[in-house]
Formats: structure tokens, sequence, C-alpha cells
């Protein structure tokens, strides 16, 4: 079995006349980046018991490239973040 870190060149290279030839990418390429996130949030107390949480987030997850086309190369660069807003109530049993 071929470890997905080598890339073979298809020979003879296929001919296509139309559009641009890439034949030699791979793939499975890898790329580490880091993710942070910020957070904050309030607490109202509604009772000696109660008290109502709300809290934001952001997410941001790094960068992702997607290979749309390996015949041409053609990719697509995201960002991958998120945004939540959280609500709950928290009740303390003395």
């Amino acid at each position: 079995m071929r470890a997905r870190s080598e890339a073979t060149a298809i020979s003879p290279q296929p001919s296509i006349p139309f559009s641009q030839q890439n034949w030699n990418r791979s793939i499975y390429n890898v790329k580490y980046t880091p993710a942070w996130a910020l957070m904050g949030g309030v607490g109202i107390q509604l009772t000696p018991s109660a008290t109502l949480d709300i809290g934001y987030r952001y997410l941001n997850a790094g960068d992702t490239t997607t290979l749309i086309n390996p015949q041409t190369g053609s990719t697509v660069k995201q960002t991958n973040s998120s945004q939540e807003v959280h609500i709950g109530i928290r009740y303390m049993v003395n």
C-alpha cells in the first residue's frame, strides 16, 4: 500500500486541450494552523437560588483550502469560524 504523502505522476500525461493541466498535484497536503476563541458572559441573579446565564463565544478554527478540481488545480480557501450565544438558568441547591 502506498503512503498518502507520495505522489506518482500519470504516464503518459492525459491530453486535455481546453484546460491547464496539473496532474502531479497532491491532494493530501496537511497544514496546521492555530485555533483561538474569544468568550464572555454575564450572570443575572433572579432569586437567591437561580441565576440567568448569558454568554457569547467566537471561535476561529483556522483556514481550510479545498481542492475543487484536481485536473486544473482549482482551490477554494475558507475561514472556519462560528459565533454562538448561550442562554441558560443555573439553579443552586442549598
